[in-house]
């Protein structure tokens, strides 16, 4: 703990020696934040006395970092022991002070009095300790004369004759000013004759002690304004003191009666504290002063050379500061210079590397250019093995650089060939073809020999001197249609975009003509070469055989084709149909690829989709809609019955105004009940005319809050409203104008009805969640899900709305990895259960039966209306209250204080025990049963007839056994020397756990979870030698104990002495036998020839 400041009243009223072993009446007690009335943690304290009409501060403390738990204060007492005070608070309000203990006010309080501007009050308390020494040192001395001289305080004699009047004052003055060192100090006062003339005159100079005391409060008020004026030098400390009492004067006077240095080093000796003072008060005789003031030498040099050496240690380190500093700077600037110079040279290295490939291509254009104009032109040219050549050129070197010319490299050094020759079976569509150098190049041209004649299909290719076979087609995107090449044609191709495009125009005769049949109704034909046009057509009935219908007119072509007539007909054997299929009215559409559309304006969007019923839209991939008013817009979602939506990847839905909008398989159905991602959903507190507001109070998901939810709400976006005020509800569409994520409200375009509407939640389909969460599952009426990782909720208006939670009934609600069933049961924390009637619980809490609240960590509560109890020592409650106003608990069990019970105590045991350990360990497994003991110590033996204790007689069935530890080390916990627990707060992290999963595209996604926040919790602390790896083995179970009844009715074993009403007393080995005198031991009914029922008084 920190030194602080001594704040003292002075006067024997409040001085706090002279009331050490008195009473004070106070005001009141100040306990930091706790109250008398409660338990609490004890770490500051104070207490108010009344003087006069003001109350003022007679006592505070500080704990600082050790503070005490006191226990509940009722109609007793409290000890408060702990340093610096130690009090006794008691029913009337006194306080009786067993130290003589200081108020003590730490550094930190002292700033928080700075901050509260108490400073006035302070420099009061000292004022009033100032008037209360100096009324002390009127009663220890002329008062008229010490006054006068502290007026004048410069008239030397004054002084000099009013310490006269009181005592030899001259050898004294004598003495005080030969003092130099300790030695001369001692022979001045040696030289005194005996210590009751010192202490007469040392009385009889305005008292000392009382001096002393002013002295101290100097001290005391030069710490003070030391500390608030934050200086340690010893002039700004003297500034401070002459505020208070006129430094000059006041020293004016001491230089004249004692030498000034040692005043000075007096002073500068008790701004350690009361310490010296104390010490000064025990020491009254000459020798003891001589001591304490030879111990004074030389402070003030001491103290001037320890200021220098601070002023030198603080100059010196502000140099090195600034030295580091510059030198810091110095290095800082450098850097900067580096990078500067790094990013030019970066700069120039670009601008050379860009004006190198500027200068490149410059010289390629100017070759380039000089090139062409020496086209065709007589001039002579320097090449390989010759040094110039004269005139046209009339031959050619081989070029540096070949060029591609239609696909095929020229260097020069030998001639281009564009053909090739085709040997491929006419009926392998894959054609293969040989073209020396040919590569593909868009543009490059190559004439083809056909040697087999082939007929030119979509699935035609060339593959040219296998570098990929490659699509032949009549126009560029249009496949020929049976384009036959005849044996021997050749055939001009061009390759553009991984195409090989027919480029041939004319066409040639054949060589031999065929036959053709112009009119498949007769059974002529016209020769064909290719050299002249033919124009087919038909004349008469077309036959079935050649295609036709055998028929002129359309009943008789559906008649000789088997089709349907107009009024319908029917299907004998399978009908395949490869595209989409809307079949319906005229409003019924399949726009999907491989759709299908049946019943009445139903739409299938979506590719491979289906929708049939009335207005029925399935829009997502591969969904299903059926139904009135179904829509399927998830990936392979379904949808069914009426009005219901499933918005949601792989959800289904069915029932009447359902919804799911979740992923990986939401399911809703009933009636308006709700699966989806709680980023989608949002609850409603009420909703008029175009207002919105949400309902804040709601718990959401562990991993998402309203907030974060809020902001996936934007204006434009279309919303779905769910009206809850039918039993089968129905949702309506509203768009949104504005959100304010301050007040949790949402205004839209236009009003919601004004009657028959209960808006109870609205849903934002535009908002998909993102997350990847488990399906979720509501079934019911109005039941909603949307807690992630498989939250399912059933019933009535249930809500389902943590992670993996579940709740059936009606209304009820589950918060995350918790359980709610019942009707309006609340499980609102962490793994909680709440089930029965109106019943709540909290984190990792169970509430059942008839309004139960939970409402501590690791609570049960039972019964009805238990009391509530948020102290998590609380572990198990059974309420017997009658109403919400008039709770009650009939059971209470607490892991630290026992068990608390309204009622009786009921058992078929007879008698009161405890557990006890035998002295000689019972190594032989000896039946003890019935048996008088004594103690030894801690443990029991046998008892004799020479024991004068009997503590009782070993119980086989106790009502009450204490000190049993059964299910634990009586040792794993750590406890107070009384044996109460000792308690820790632990702070437990939040716990969380990876899922794998796979999204749409097929891609493993990681998912995080908490399934656990972080939270503190108060537990027993554990005793750091208890080891868990051992087994325990109960002590009712191991021989060496034994449960000893010490009152009530027992079983004991007699000599057959004993007779019933009598007394009886303990015999030979332990064993009953009849007893003349009273004793404790009453017996009760003899039960057999050697057991006797008694009773223990």
């Amino acid at each position: 703990m920190s030194r602080g400041f001594i704040i003292t009243q002075a006067g024997k009223k409040l001085l706090a020696e002279l009331v050490i072993t008195g009473e004070l009446n106070i005001t009141r007690v100040m306990v930091g934040k706790g109250e008398l009335q409660q338990g609490f943690w004890l770490k500051e304290f104070g207490v108010f006395a009344k003087d006069g009409e003001n109350e003022i501060l007679l006592y505070y403390a500080s704990l600082g970092e050790y503070p005490q738990y006191i226990e509940a204060y009722e109609n007793g007492k409290v000890n408060i022991k702990k340093y610096p005070v130690s009090i006794l608070v008691t029913d009337d309000i006194k306080v009786n002070i067993a130290y003589a203990a200081l108020a003590f006010v730490t550094e930190q309080r002292m700033k928080e009095f700075v901050e509260i501007e108490a400073l006035p009050y302070l420099e009061s308390v000292l004022a009033e300790s100032e008037s209360s020494i100096l009324s002390e040192l009127d009663k220890k001395a002329d008062k008229q004369t010490v006054q006068q001289a502290l007026d004048t305080k410069a008239d030397a004699e004054i002084m000099q004759i009013a310490l006269d009047q009181k005592a030899n004052a001259q050898e004294v003055q004598i003495a005080l000013d030969k003092k130099a060192d300790k030695e001369t100090v001692t022979e001045e006062l040696t030289k005194k004759a005996n210590a009751e003339t010192v202490e007469q005159a040392l009385n009889q100079k305005a008292d000392i002690e009382t001096m002393q005391q002013a002295l101290d409060q100097k001290a005391n008020e030069m710490e003070m304004l030391q500390k608030l004026s934050e200086k340690a030098d010893k002039e700004t400390v003297i500034q401070q003191l002459a505020v208070k009492a006129d430094k000059e004067d006041v020293k004016t006077e001491l230089d004249k009666k004692v030498d000034k240095e040692e005043i000075e080093e007096l002073l500068q000796q008790q701004i350690d504290g009361a310490n010296i003072a104390l010490e000064l008060d025990k020491k009254a005789d000459k020798e003891t002063v001589a001591e304490e003031l030879a111990k004074k030498a030389d402070a003030e040099t001491m103290q001037e050379e320890l200021n220098k050496k601070a002023d030198m240690e603080t100059m010196q380190v502000e140099l090195d500061q600034k030295a580091d500093n510059e030198t810091m700077q110095v290095e800082l600037a450098k850097k900067a210079d580096n990078e500067t110079m790094q990013v030019a040279l970066d700069q120039k290295a670009d601008n050379e590397t860009m004006q190198e490939e500027l200068n490149k291509k410059a010289d390629t254009e100017t070759i380039t250019t000089e090139l062409a104009k020496k086209a065709n032109v007589s001039h002579s040219h320097n090449y390989a093995g010759s040094s110039s050549a004269g005139g046209v050129a009339n031959s050619a070197t081989k070029l540096n650089t070949a060029r591609t010319i239609d696909g095929v490299p020229f260097d020069g050094s030998a001639n281009i060939v564009h053909f090739g020759v085709c040997e491929t079976a006419a009926d392998v569509a894959a054609k293969v073809v040989t073209v020396p150098s040919f590569s593909y190049v868009d543009g490059a041209r190559i004439m083809v020999l056909f040697t087999k004649g082939t007929t030119l299909k979509q699935s035609t290719t060339l593959n040219v001197n296998n570098l990929g076979a490659k699509n032949i087609i009549g126009a560029y995107n249009r496949w020929p249609s049976n384009i036959i090449f005849e044996q021997g044609n050749i055939v001009e191709l061009v390759y553009y975009k991984g195409l090989f495009i027919i480029v041939t125009a004319n066409a040639i005769s054949l060589a031999n003509a065929r036959s053709i049949r112009v009119n498949l109704a007769s059974t002529s034909s016209t020769n064909f070469d290719g050299s002249a046009n033919i124009t087919p057509g038909v004349t008469g009935t077309l036959p079935i055989a050649n295609g036709g219908t055998g028929a002129t007119t359309a009943e008789n072509a559906r008649t000789n084709l088997g089709a349907f007539s107009s009024s319908g007909g029917t299907i004998s054997g399978n009908v395949i149909i490869n595209g989409t299929v809307a079949e319906g009215n005229s409003n019924t559409a399949a726009t999907g690829d491989y759709s299908h559309a049946e019943g009445y304006a139903t739409k299938a969007n979506g590719n491979y989709s289906h929708t049939e019923g009335v207005h029925s839209t399935a829009t997502g991939y591969s969904s299903h809609a059926e139904g009135g008013n179904t829509l399927a817009s998830g990936s392979q979602s379904h949808a069914e019955g009426y009005n219901t939506i499933a918005n949601g990847t792989y959800s289904h839905v069915e029932g009447s105004s359902c919804y799911t909008d979740g992923r990986y398989g939401d399911h809703a159905s009933g009636s308006a009940s709700v699966a989806a991602s709680n980023d989608t959903v949002l609850f409603v507190l009420s909703a008029t005319e175009t207002t919105i507001i949400l309902d804040n109070t709601m718990i959401y998901d562990a991993n998402n809050t309203l907030s974060n939810i809020l902001k996936r709400f934007a204006a434009n976006q279309e919303i779905l409203l769910l009206n809850s005020y039918y039993a089968n509800g129905s949702f309506i569409k509203k768009k949104i104008v504005s959100v304010d994520m301050t007040n949790y409200k949402i205004v839209i375009d236009s009003a919601v009805p004004t009657s028959n509407f209960e808006c109870s939640l609205i849903i934002n389909p535009s908002a998909k969640s993102t997350s990847r969460y488990y399906p979720c599952y509501a079934e019911g009426t109005k039941c909603v899900s949307i807690g992630s990782h498989s939250s399912h909720a059933e019933g009535y208006e249930t809500k389902a709305t943590g992670s993996s939670s579940h709740t059936e009934g009606y209304r009820t609600i589950a918060n995350n990895y918790s359980h709610a069933e019942g009707y309006q049961t609340k499980a609102e924390g962490y793994y909680a259960h709440a089930e029965g009637y109106y019943t709540t619980a909290v984190d990792y809490s169970h509430a059942a039966n008839y309004h139960t609240k939970a409402s501590a960590l690791y609570q049960t509560a039972i019964g009805k209306y238990n009391k509530e109890s948020k102290v998590e020592t609380d572990k198990f409650i059974i309420g017997n209250g009658t109403s919400d106003t008039a709770r009650s608990n009939c059971l209470r069990v607490t892991n630290t204080s026992g068990v608390y019970s309204n009622s009786t105590f009921k058992s078929s045991g007879a008698d009161y025990a405890e557990m006890f350990e035998w002295l000689d360990g019972n190594t032989d497994k000896k039946e003890r049963t019935g048996l008088f003991v004594t103690l030894e110590k801690d443990k029991i033996r046998v008892a004799t007839p020479e024991d004068d204790y009997i503590l009782g007689i070993v119980s086989a069935c106790p009502s009450v056994c204490g000190d049993v530890h059964d299910d634990t080390w009586a040792n794993m916990h750590l406890t107070t020397v009384f044996g109460e627990p000792v308690l820790e707060e632990v702070e437990i992290p939040e716990r969380t756990e990876e899922f794998m999963t796979r999204n749409e595209e097929g891609e493993e996604v990681k998912e995080v979870i908490v399934i656990e926040q972080a939270h503190t919790e108060i537990r027993q602390k554990l005793n750091t030698e208890y080891d868990n790896t051992k087994e325990y083995i109960p002590r009712s179970e191991r021989t060496e104990w034994d449960a000893v009844g010490i009152l009530g009715k027992l079983v004991a074993i007699d000599d057959g002495s004993c007779e019933e009403n009598g007394w009886c007393k303990v015999g030979e080995g332990g064993i009953a036998t009849i007893s003349e005198q009273k004793t404790r031991f009453r017996v009760m009914k003899r039960l057999d020839q050697n057991h006797i029922k008694l009773l223990i008084l």
